[in-house]
């Protein structure tokens, strides 16, 4: 009867070597299948609050199609708690920022772990890296905002289901909307809005959003000579022109192409909005834009080939007024880093998977150590 003892717990700790090792760790990732589409098997797995996010956008169609084959990136409920929720929640009133943000979660190719390359490029461009832990064997992505561990993957119909346990946050979710126009090349109408009051408004707020047309750096510097530095020398004309490029509410091209006129932050100012049908241009003031839909984090940014100039200009100065010349450093070209609130978002750098791993792991050592010790007795 002894024997019999003493072999099982024998036979039992070789198991849990054999689990301990790096090919062990490998094999506690949970795997499973189900029998359904990739969100039968988010379902399966209770994600329902992703879930949700996914049921307002056109990819709920998508990830249901059967002949389809892809890879859907799905966050724990626990990840999309409370503020920040509610803040996705409130995306859905938008045109492009939520479809935006479950598209940066999934992958048109089925890709199991074991079949990921160093990059994966989402379907919202986003370049997500991946890179796995040499002590765990934890499967890792980034996309420089922060890191989600794949916890479980489930193969379903349709493609793979690797659930994280934390949501891949798009790059805009970092940038409110005066911080992307020079993110996207356009960077001397930015210098000028920082100098301005609205900036403060425009760079702080969490609960007001903002459209904002920015001119091209060409168009800008199409001006007659002087004007422009007319405009820098004016800060009251320069608060005036600002605002007369910003609007309040969200106002992405499909909604400019069915309203007639906006009212802008500047109130002798409107934007006189043009639409054609045939050739999709859109026209503010006579202005074409050339680049639409830039997200941030508070609202959306298009780009024009012309600039608004209230009142036909900035005033033309007498010499005895007019200021001396700004230094190059008068108008700052750095632009602080606001990131997107990360409310009730795990802080703890180690994930669920790895602290589960390490919790079995104290465990099979202190077994092991109390069976040597009825062994040798």
């Amino acid at each position: 009867m002894k024997f019999a003892i003493r072999s099982t717990l024998i036979a039992w700790l070789v198991v849990c070597c054999l689990a301990n090792t790096p090919t062990g760790i490998v094999s506690r990732a949970l795997q499973s299948t189900v029998d359904g589409d990739l969100l039968d098997a988010a379902a399966a797995k209770g994600l329902d609050r992703f879930l949700l996010l996914i049921d307002f956008t056109l990819e709920r169609d998508v990830l249901r199609q059967p002949t389809n084959s892809l890879t859907l990136f799905a966050p724990i409920n626990e990840s999309l708690q409370d503020e920040q929720f509610q803040r996705l929640l409130w995306l859905t009133y938008r045109k492009r920022h939520l479809p935006d943000f479950v598209r940066a979660h999934i992958v048109e190719t089925a890709l199991a772990t074991d079949m990921f390359d160093d990059t994966i490029l989402t379907k919202s461009f986003e370049v997500v890296h991946v890179s796995r832990s040499s002590q765990n064997n934890m499967t890792t992505l980034s996309n420089g905002q922060q890191n989600s561990s794949i916890i479980e993957t489930v193969s379903a119909l349709n493609g793979y289901l690797h659930v994280i346990d934390r949501p891949i946050l798009p790059s805009w979710m970092s940038w409110h909307v005066a911080q992307v126009a020079p993110l996207a090349g356009y960077s001397l109408f930015p210098r000028l809005l920082v100098a301005t009051t609205l900036y403060e408004e425009v760079s702080t707020s969490r609960q007001n959003d903002y459209t904002f047309v920015v001119p091209l750096n060409t168009a800008i510097q199409a001006l007659p000579d002087g004007v422009w530095e007319r405009v820098e020398d004016t800060p009251e004309y320069a608060e005036d022109l600002v605002r007369a490029h910003f609007v309040d509410g969200v106002y992405g091209a499909q909604d400019l192409a069915v309203v007639a006129s906006l009212t802008t932050k500047y109130d002798h100012v409107r934007w006189n909005v043009e639409s054609d049908s045939m050739t999709n241009e859109l026209k503010i003031n006579d202005n074409r834009l050339v680049q639409v839909d830039i997200l941030a984090y508070n609202g959306i940014v298009h780009a024009m080939d012309g600039i608004i100039l209230p009142n036909g200009g900035p005033p033309t100065q007498s010499p005895s007024t007019v200021p001396p010349p700004r230094s190059p450093t008068s108008f700052s070209t750095e632009f602080p880093t606001t990131a997107f609130p990360t409310t009730n978002l795990p802080s703890d750098p180690t994930s669920n998977a790895d602290t589960i791993i390490s919790g079995f792991d104290f465990m099979v050592v202190f077994l092991l150590m109390a069976s040597m010790m009825f062994l040798t007795a």
